[in-house]
Protein backbone atom coordinates (compact mmCIF):
# COMPACT_ATOMS: atom_id res chain seq x y z
CA UNK A 1 0.00 0.00 0.00
CA UNK A 2 2.71 2.49 0.92
CA UNK A 3 5.56 3.21 -1.45
CA UNK A 4 8.59 5.41 -1.27
CA UNK A 5 7.79 8.98 -0.17
CA UNK A 6 10.20 11.84 0.41
CA UNK A 7 9.50 14.77 2.72
CA UNK A 8 9.20 17.87 0.52
CA UNK A 9 10.50 20.34 3.14
CA UNK A 10 13.85 21.80 2.04
CA UNK A 11 16.76 20.24 3.88
CA UNK A 12 14.72 17.38 5.32
CA UNK A 13 16.02 13.96 4.40
CA UNK A 14 13.25 11.79 5.84
CA UNK A 15 12.00 9.08 3.52
CA UNK A 16 9.14 6.69 4.21
CA UNK A 17 10.49 3.13 4.33
CA UNK A 18 13.96 4.32 5.39
CA UNK A 19 13.04 6.19 8.56
CA UNK A 20 11.08 5.64 11.73
CA UNK A 21 9.50 9.07 11.14
CA UNK A 22 6.06 8.90 9.53
CA UNK A 23 5.53 10.66 6.22
CA UNK A 24 2.06 11.99 5.30
CA UNK A 25 0.42 12.85 1.98
CA UNK A 26 -0.52 16.48 1.50
CA UNK A 27 -4.19 17.24 2.12
CA UNK A 28 -6.39 17.09 -0.96
CA UNK A 29 -7.25 20.32 -2.82
CA UNK A 30 -10.75 20.14 -1.33
CA UNK A 31 -9.24 20.66 2.17
CA UNK A 32 -8.25 24.20 1.23
CA UNK A 33 -7.36 25.64 4.65
CA UNK A 34 -5.29 22.66 5.74
CA UNK A 35 -3.54 22.35 2.38
CA UNK A 36 -2.73 26.09 2.48
CA UNK A 37 -1.26 25.75 5.99
CA UNK A 38 0.98 22.87 4.91
CA UNK A 39 2.02 24.79 1.79
CA UNK A 40 3.06 27.81 3.88
CA UNK A 41 5.37 25.59 5.93
CA UNK A 42 7.17 24.40 2.79
CA UNK A 43 7.28 27.90 1.31
CA UNK A 44 9.31 29.17 4.25
CA UNK A 45 12.34 27.72 2.45
CA UNK A 46 10.98 27.08 -1.07
CA UNK A 47 9.37 30.39 -2.01
CA UNK A 48 7.36 29.50 -5.14
CA UNK A 49 6.74 25.84 -4.40
CA UNK A 50 3.25 24.40 -4.99
CA UNK A 51 1.98 20.97 -3.85
CA UNK A 52 1.40 18.17 -6.33
CA UNK A 53 -0.45 14.87 -6.09
CA UNK A 54 2.79 13.24 -4.90
CA UNK A 55 3.79 15.79 -2.22
CA UNK A 56 4.47 14.53 1.31
CA UNK A 57 5.59 16.00 4.63
CA UNK A 58 7.12 14.08 7.54
CA UNK A 59 6.08 14.08 11.19
CA UNK A 60 9.03 16.31 12.19
CA UNK A 61 7.25 19.36 10.80
CA UNK A 62 4.12 18.98 12.96
CA UNK A 63 3.43 20.26 16.47
CA UNK A 64 2.31 17.68 19.02
CA UNK A 65 0.45 14.53 18.03
CA UNK A 66 -2.08 16.17 15.72
CA UNK A 67 -1.01 16.41 12.08
CA UNK A 68 -3.43 19.32 11.65
CA UNK A 69 -1.47 21.46 14.13
CA UNK A 70 1.43 22.95 12.20
CA UNK A 71 4.51 24.86 13.28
Amino acid sequence: KYGLALCIVYGCRNIRLESEISVHEFPSPSAKKLRAAWTRIVQRTRDKWRPTSTSHMCREHFVGDNIQNKM
